[in-house]
């Protein structure tokens, strides 16, 4: 390390480069003069606050500070407030037997909370502070009340996407979790006098899955290829397409 001063007046740093030190090396490096200082000349402004009143945060855009602006932005009012402490507050007053009630009775938190203006994620913290217990997520709208006491009961009939009929029968060997069952394995199990096998298919002679009379319907052994027999099928209608010669 050499011991020499930086040739600059007035430093006392040790010459790194060319007689300078470090920092005037540097200088000459990137402005050409170890003499060059940039300083910020600007003039600061002090910071005005947020023009509403009762504000303390600083303006950012607007003359407002960032949360008027962000609501601004998104409602196009910064004073709009998706927040109802007054019907969080009450929420919060009430006992917590009276807030189970409420809950079983509304069914989840998002219809509870919509009866005090607050959203269902405020309603649910609340309850949650206060030890209610909360149902998990996903489960009924509707609560406990299942079947025929359901607002949703539809006589416990209901038909797949793929056109077949699901019947609630409750107690059966082939029935699923929530107890349906096809309705055309059930009516010919009833035709049989006997369970059908798992390896036992059920066919609609005229394709039409949800036509489960009786007549219509034929036991296959194993798994029957779709469409219907020729003989069977209409071709059109009037159909004559397939008389003898």
């Amino acid at each position: 390390m050499s011991d020499k001063p930086c040739s600059i007046s007035g430093c006392e740093r040790s010459a790194k480069a060319r007689g300078w030190c470090q920092m005037h090396w540097h200088r000459w490096w990137l402005h050409g003069n170890p003499n060059t200082v940039l300083r910020n000349t600007r003039k600061t402004e002090p910071q005005k606050p947020c023009a509403f009143l009762n504000c303390d945060r600083t303006a950012q855009s607007r003359g407002w500070c960032y949360l008027h602006y962000d609501r601004w932005r998104k409602h196009g009012d910064p004073n709009k407030t998706l927040r109802n402490p007054v019907g969080a507050n009450n929420l919060r007053k009430l006992h917590k037997d009276e807030l189970q009630a409420l809950y079983d009775t509304a069914g989840n938190a998002c219809i509870l909370g919509r009866q005090f203006g607050i959203g269902g994620s405020t309603a649910l913290h609340i309850l949650s502070q206060a030890g209610v217990s909360v149902r998990r997520k996903g489960y009924r709208i509707f609560g406990q009340k299942r079947g025929a006491e359901s607002p949703g009961w539809r006589g416990g009939r209901n038909k797949t996407p793929g056109g077949y009929i699901l019947l609630l029968v409750g107690d059966h060997p082939s029935a699923s979790k929530k107890g349906y069952i096809l309705e055309h394995r059930l009516v010919m199990e009833r035709k049989l006098g006997r369970y059908l096998l798992p390896n036992e298919t059920v066919h609609h002679l005229n394709g039409i899955r949800d036509d489960n009379r009786p007549e219509n319907l034929e036991l296959w052994g194993n798994r029957h290829p779709k469409g219907q027999r020729v003989h069977v099928r209409q071709h059109c209608l009037t159909c004559t397409c397939f008389q003898k010669l």
